[in-house]
């Protein structure tokens, strides 16, 4: 037994679900990556937040640099107001632009819970306390009823699509979103698929009716649909259910950041009590950038697989394989091996190899992204396993690794952070890559 990190943020005795999910344990393996970027899909945020700021992509103070957010609004204010919703006076209803600040709130506290910097020593700290945020904006404030229901929250159909191919055609890896209607509308429908072949990972709220009633875009296939659970592991009182929910997180009784109205003190930023299936939806947002952190490079299905796997079991069954339990998430083994996603077969030569962490190396901005001094893992190699086997993937095919090497035979005796690494290289020795990803993969171990 030993300690776990705990950040020294100074309402985290406020976040129960850090404790219920064993986040502490996980981030002593993983506390996220600059690189991996989470969108958050909704109201907007408030990116100059004191626990947001430092996790933007880019400094929004004036509008968004090109690619790192945007606001989508663009609505018929007469047609609504004629239909009986009472608009905000103050809200950006009507001019899309680079400036997706957040009015109305609730993007804000979507993206505190999903990655609000950590050890700052204020506020809340997020489930990948070192990713970074895309502000998307698509919805808006709008005070009325629809079908019944009692509607704080708007988005148009065309906005929210736009928002979702944007994002990822802004390099965004994970997609939190905290929306949807019981309707499987086709534009939405064309837009989660095309993100979802992009490589991204994308996340919603289950909704909070109480029924069995399926919510999209939650419900398609290529989404992570999430439950709420409470502080004693059980369905929330709200929250939908059934068997297309994926999984279950927190969403009872949540601290978050919130826009500030007024006054610059410390506790007009942050707000207890919040309920919600969206506030379980950013839980999970979190866990996947914290996973895509940890193995670079993951696709997203594997990235779905290890949400899934990686939960304790609660009583309730109809919420998904259980809830989120983020340590174990991260330390679900991804499956051995390397995949084809060209249009071409591809022959070259496998390694496999075992490397040895051997600390930090010095600060580098391979991609052209934001420079936040943030170190890069350095490895050095340990022993060969397989050393240039000749191989051949067809296009669309993967390479199981299994027939290779045996990961139970690997013995080790010096205590250490250690991995498997294995590529398909070039004649040249140099990795080969498809247009989405390289032909790679890792996993990551520890010997005590």
């Amino acid at each position: 037994a030993y300690a776990a990190y705990v950040p020294n943020d100074l309402s985290y005795e406020d976040q129960w679900s850090h404790i219920r999910t064993q986040a502490e344990i996980a981030w002593d393996i993983e506390q996220g990556n600059p690189n991996e970027v989470i969108a958050i899909i909704d109201s907007g945020v408030a990116y100059n937040h004191i626990d947001l700021k430092e996790n933007m992509l880019a400094d929004c103070t004036g509008g968004c640099p090109e690619g790192t957010g945007y606001d989508f609004v663009d609505i018929h204010t007469f047609i609504y107001r004629l239909i009986g919703f009472k608009l905000d006076s103050g809200e950006d209803h009507i001019n899309p632009d680079n400036d997706p600040v957040d009015y109305q709130g609730h993007g804000t506290k979507i993206a505190g819970i999903a990655a609000a910097t950590g050890d700052n020593t204020v506020g809340v700290v997020g489930v990948c306390p070192k990713c970074r945020i895309i502000p998307v904006r698509v919805m808006f404030a709008a005070s009325g009823t629809f079908f019944g229901h009692r509607i704080s929250l708007i988005s148009q159909v065309d906005d929210l699509a736009k928002g979702i191919v944007h994002s990822v055609n802004n390099d965004a890896d994970v997609l939190s979103l905290s929306t949807g209607v019981f309707i499987d509308l086709h534009t939405i429908k064309r837009a989660i698929k095309y993100a979802f072949k992009q490589g991204a990972v994308i996340v919603d709220a289950a909704g909070n009716d109480n029924c069995n009633r399926r919510n999209y875009p939650a419900a398609y296939d290529h989404v992570i649909a999430v439950a709420a659970t409470n502080n004693v592991d059980r369905k929330t009182e709200f929250s939908n259910y059934g068997s297309w929910i994926d999984v279950a997180a927190p969403g009872e009784d949540v601290k978050s950041t919130i826009v500030e109205e007024g006054g610059v003190s410390e506790s007009s930023q942050y707000e207890s009590g919040l309920n919600g299936t969206s506030f379980a939806a950013p839980y999970i947002s979190g866990t996947a950038a914290l996973i895509l952190s940890h193995y670079p490079g993951l696709g997203n299905v594997e990235v779905m697989r290890m949400i899934r796997e990686g939960v304790d079991e609660i009583p309730d069954k109809s919420i998904g394989t259980g809830r989120i339990n983020v340590y174990k998430a991260l330390k679900v083994r991804p499956e051995s091996k390397v995949m084809n996603t060209g249009d071409l077969d591809i022959e070259g030569f496998l390694n496999i190899w075992i490397e040895r962490y051997a600390g930090d190396a010095p600060a580098y901005n391979p991609d052209g992204r934001q420079d936040h001094g943030v170190k890069s893992s350095e490895w050095r190699t340990y022993y060969s396993v397989v050393k240039k086997e000749p191989v051949k993937i067809k296009k669309g095919a993967t390479l199981s690794l299994d027939q290779y090497f045996n990961p139970k035979k690997i013995s080790l005796t010096e205590p250490g952070r250690y991995r498997v690494f294995a590529d398909v290289v070039d004649k040249r020795e140099v990795t080969i890559a498809t247009v989405s990803r390289p032909l790679a993969w890792s996993w990551e171990f520890w010997v005590e």
